[in-house]
């Protein structure tokens, strides 16, 4: 993909990110990839997350892959979110980078 084509949608969480907004952050996530052929999601205000929308996460991840567009996070990692991926097994440590926080959950193959 040449650069004059790729066109991004940057998305920002903020607050808490839980099973109840399931649909409306997977319906935004799908008309971003409708829209763009990067997708970005920031972290940097987002305090606490669930299961569910670790899920949407991974599936956003594995949409682009199928579709031959990229999908990244970004922004600063809160220390309690950092934490809350580590208790729940999806980190190893904790980190403040959600590049970092990227690359454990999906793994390092993605198109960058």
């Amino acid at each position: 993909m040449s650069a004059s084509s790729v066109s991004v949608k940057v998305i920002t969480w903020e607050g808490s990110m839980s099973v109840d907004k399931a649909a409306a952050l997977k319906a935004e996530l799908s008309q971003a990839f409708s829209q763009a052929s990067q997708v970005v999601v920031s972290l940097s205000l987002l305090d606490t997350i669930d299961l569910a929308a670790v899920q949407l996460l991974k599936a956003a991840h594995l949409e682009a892959q199928r579709s031959g567009k990229s999908f990244h996070l970004t922004g600063t990692v809160k220390p309690d979110l950092g934490r809350a991926f580590v208790v729940s097994g999806f980190l190893r440590r904790p980190t403040d980078n959600a590049r970092e926080l990227e690359t454990e959950l999906f793994g390092r193959n993605d198109k960058r």
